[in-house]
């Protein structure tokens, strides 16, 4: 039997106290989780602050999380330091998070199309291809020798060339799609590639 439910409100101080305190993570990211509520403005110094402390990676990518949208000088600062974190977990958080990319870490978004992390590089290309086609066939070159795990890689970049392309070379992306669909081919990567063609 549940007696008595209690909802303690806590205020932005004593969030700030245990987001940098804590003992146990949880804890700090539970406070972290809090602090969504809060502007940019007010928030924003407590969590560069919190973010060169911290080590775990789901700390890291909340932050970013967070200040993905600020365009303030610093915030975007950070997250061109982010964009060279060493877990390619919160490399990929940046590219994920990021509505639009800022001028100032455009060159740093796109050095991720040779990134440690296959999927990190898939993530990347789909977006550098959405929000800069003008710039698509740079991010294909760069991108194109990468097959990926499960040739995540290789599909994302048939996928896209295929939207664009004409005539026989449309075909020619479409047919190594269907290739990829072929019991020759492990699960993931029939599924990703079936995937590919619906859309």
């Amino acid at each position: 039997n549940i007696l008595k439910s209690v909802d303690f409100k806590k205020s932005f101080e004593e969030f700030s106290t245990q987001a940098q305190k804590a003992k146990n993570m949880i804890d700090r990211y539970d406070a972290l989780l809090a602090l969504r509520e809060y502007d940019a403005n007010k928030k924003r110094d407590l969590l560069l602050k919190i973010f060169t402390k911290e080590t775990f990676n789901q700390m890291k990518t909340e932050i970013v999380s967070q200040l993905s949208k600020d365009r303030n000088n610093a915030s975007i600062e950070f997250l061109k330091t982010a964009l060279h974190d060493k877990d390619f977990l919160v490399r990929r958080s940046v590219v994920d998070n990021l509505e639009e990319i800022p001028e100032s870490i455009l060159p740093d978004v796109e050095n991720l199309l040779t990134d440690s992390s296959y999927y990190t590089i898939e993530n990347t290309l789909r977006k550098l291809y959405k929000l800069h086609p003008e710039k698509k066939a740079k991010y294909f070159e760069l991108a194109g020798n990468t097959r990926g795990i499960n040739n995540n890689v290789r599909i994302a970049l048939l996928e896209l060339e295929s939207k664009d392309a004409t005539g026989n070379t449309a075909s020619n992306f479409q047919k190594e799609l269907v290739k990829y669909t072929s019991n020759q081919y492990e699960f993931r990567t029939r599924v990703k590639a079936m995937e590919a063609l619906e859309r």
